[in-house]
């Protein structure tokens, strides 16, 4: 393996452009535009807790 590291090594690559990955990808987004959400009721239909308004989890934090 270290053999043909070496052999790498002895590549001349001075024409070569740097690149980050072989594949000619870029990523593509799409405009962040303002669209309707979930509804409230919706999205807490599934949650194993809440207060009705709030998603409700456990405490992680200590207080102070």
């Amino acid at each position: 393996m270290l053999g043909y590291v070496e052999l790498l090594n002895e590549l001349d690559t001075s024409a070569v452009e740097p690149m980050a990955h072989v594949a000619d990808l870029a990523n593509v987004f799409r405009d962040d535009e303002l669209r309707p959400s979930l509804p409230r009721a919706a999205a807490l239909s599934n949650a194993p807790k809440t207060d009705g308004k709030y998603f409700v989890v456990p405490q992680i934090l200590e207080e102070g």
